[in-house]
């Protein structure tokens, strides 16, 4: 500690693995029912004890940059539907709960309240019934968030008011539901029909502000490092549903150091993806010493010290503009799943949520900035609120209202891009021909395959319009459209595969195919020490064909694909975090940043000063890329 304040370093963080304490038995109390610990008094207890350990340890609570609130949080049905209504204040507190959804006892196929309880999905057989099991899955990831607000406000009356309170999710991106009926999922003991797993809703707890600093980690090697730009922006769009004048939301993460040391520009590839993307915090991760966590630490992992160093050198160049600088909202959503993994029937991966992986990577490595989004935001007309000219859409199930409000901004001009199968039900897994007329397309429910479905499996598609992409081979599952007036541009063994339909002032573009997946599969993945090679042009065309034909405006242009350029601006510049996904030397890359404002002088953090020209709004500069570097424009 005295050496760390000779350097400089005086702020610090704490951390806890729960907000209450748990056991095997009693799992830590993170829900809104638990009245007796979120009671006015307890809360305030907490804080005050948290305040005074931080005192005891020997610094003071201002100090303190970030609390780690929890580890992991998750828990386990059918157990928790039986702890949640435990009680008599617990059932009413859930029934209460489901008033607040403009639920009635009918609806849930009852007669009064006192005969509803929840159930498992076992149980779910008709729509009352199904849409009881949809809120009961819904019922412990919603109200974890409502309790972790009331501890983060706590926290920051506490401790102070500008805390970052984060808690490691550790999940993939929004995964709130993991059904594995008749399989073993985590520690579950209870191996039945309703079997699954619960963890928190990333957008939900954004949201609710429950915590302010939204945080997970890495338990990837690097050659997956690029998960993190996916990861990073996931994490901010959720971060974001909480801003307002009184509050910004931040992001963060760990990058767990005994996963580094493969490649060696792991470290670079890792952290500036999470803070190009607009991370703010972020921990070298690490249990330790090695003699008291065997394999979990990497103090004997010497390659992980110089990943480390590499990176915190290139981020300490460019840090003026870096901490300040913030993303501005996107033309292009993807839609996270949400009410589609209630219906899922194994832990595994869903191939729907993949392919949002693989669309992700498409349109970064073409320079397409994304935003994610959530059913709430289309239900609540965010697609128009914050500008989006496209959206993809993955998911087999949406809800009633989101489709309804998907259909009316298609009409008014919005591009929405369908995966095989995507919006076929409701949130209670009810068919749904709401969108049809829209897409031209009669949709159907395809299978809910996984990522260890049909990975091998390949397909020739031949596009009739080179306009939309050149004939080329794809992975997975092909499903051909019913076409219902849609126009059809490519075909797979005769049948049509894309379509697209104008609707209004509007178009709705429709895939029998996985573009996302199919790129996420095209690269080599057999060197450890490599990034994946040659990704698929031909792929990457077909996946970002609507945003180029649309004419999807972006705010920087780079001669080379597959490089990312993630751009952040301030009041002092702009800084664009440049990665080389290609893991091949470039020596010369173009980049044009559109709407630049008022430059003075351009740099990078490995290069230094460079030479530019301005065409009109644009500024073009022309440097080297090795692997990852961060161009800064100052004004």
């Amino acid at each position: 500690r005295a050496r760390a304040r000779l350097l400089g370093i005086n702020n610090t963080r704490r951390a806890i693995y729960a907000p209450i304490g748990s056991t095997d038995k009693q799992p830590a109390l993170y829900f809104d029912w638990n009245a007796e610990p979120l009671s006015a008094s307890a809360l305030e207890s907490f804080g005050r004890y948290q305040a005074s350990q931080i005192t005891a340890l020997g610094t003071s609570p201002e100090n303190v940059s970030i609390f780690h609130m929890a580890d992991e949080p998750g828990w386990y049905f059918p157990d928790i539907t039986q702890k949640m209504v435990s009680t008599p204040p617990r059932l009413e507190h859930f029934r209460a709960w489901l008033r607040t959804k403009n639920l009635t006892p009918a609806a849930l196929g009852a007669s009064s309240w006192s005969q509803v309880y929840p159930i498992g999905f076992s149980q779910a057989r008709d729509l009352p019934s199904r849409r009881l099991f949809f809120w009961s899955a819904r019922y412990p990831a919603e109200t974890a968030s409502d309790a972790y607000a009331k501890w983060t406000r706590q926290l920051r009356r506490s401790v102070h008011e500008k805390l970052l309170v984060g808690s490691n999710w550790n999940n993939q991106v929004n995964r709130w539901y993991l059904p594995a009926p008749l399989r073993k999922v985590g520690k579950n003991p209870d191996l039945g029909p309703d079997a699954a797993m619960g963890m928190m809703d990333w957008m939900d707890v954004g949201r609710k502000r429950a915590v302010s600093a939204l945080w997970s980690e890495d338990w990837f090697r690097d050659i997956d490092a690029q998960n993190w730009s996916y990861y990073a922006d996931a994490l901010r769009s959720a971060a974001r549903e909480g801003d307002d004048a009184n509050y910004r939301g931040e992001f963060g993460g760990y990058i767990v150091g005994k996963r580094l040391g493969d490649h060696p520009s792991g470290g670079k590839y890792k952290a500036l993806a999470l803070v190009g993307h607009g991370a703010k915090v972020l921990e070298w991760y690490s249990f330790g010493p090695e003699s008291k966590f065997k394999g979990n630490s990497y103090s004997a992992n010497q390659p992980a010290y110089g990943a480390i160093a590499g990176a915190n050198r290139l981020i300490g160049r460019a840090e003026d503009l870096l901490y300040p600088g913030r993303r501005g909202n996107a033309r292009i959503a993807l839609l996270l799943p949400g009410s589609a993994q209630v219906w899922d029937t194994s832990p595994d991966l869903p191939l729907y949520q993949r392919e949002i992986a693989g669309l992700h990577f498409a349109l970064t490595h073409a320079q397409h900035p994304v935003d994610l989004v959530d059913e709430t935001n289309i239900a609540e007309g965010d697609l128009t609120r914050r500008g989006f000219n496209l959206l993809y859409v993955t998911s087999p199930n949406l809800s009633a209202a989101s489709q309804a409000a998907l259909r009316g901004w298609i009409e008014n001009g919005g591009t929405a891009v369908f995966a095989p199968g995507a919006a076929a039900a409701d949130e209670y897994n009810t068919p749904t021909s709401t969108l049809n007329t829209a897409r031209g397309v009669r949709v159907q429910a395809g299978p809910r395959l996984t990522i260890n479905d049909g990975a091998k499996a390949r397909s020739e598609v031949v596009f009739r319009d080179a306009t939309w992409g050149q004939s080329t081979s794809v992975t997975r599952d092909v499903q051909p459209l019913q076409i219902a007036g849609a126009t059809v541009v490519a075909e797979a063994n005769g049948q049509p595969v894309v379509a697209h339909n104008r609707f209004g002032r509007g178009l709705a573009v429709s895939y029998g195919f996985w573009p996302g997946a199919s790129y996420y599969d095209s690269p080599q993945r057999t060197d450890p020490g490599r990034l994946p090679l040659n990704w698929s042009a031909a792929l990457r065309a077909v996946a970002t064909a609507a945003p180029r034909v649309t004419k999807v405006p972006k705010p920087l242009d780079v001669s080379v694909p597959v490089v990312e350029a993630a751009r952040l601006d301030s009041a002092a510049g702009s800084a664009i975090t440049l990665l080389n996904w290609t893991d091949r030397p470039l020596d010369a890359v173009t980049v044009t940043v559109r709407n630049a404002g008022a430059v003075r002088s351009v740099g990078s953090a490995e290069s230094g000063a460079l030479e530019f020209t301005r065409e009109g709004e644009s500024i073009r500069v022309t440097l080297p890329l090795r692997d990852v570097d961060v161009l800064m424009l100052r004004f």
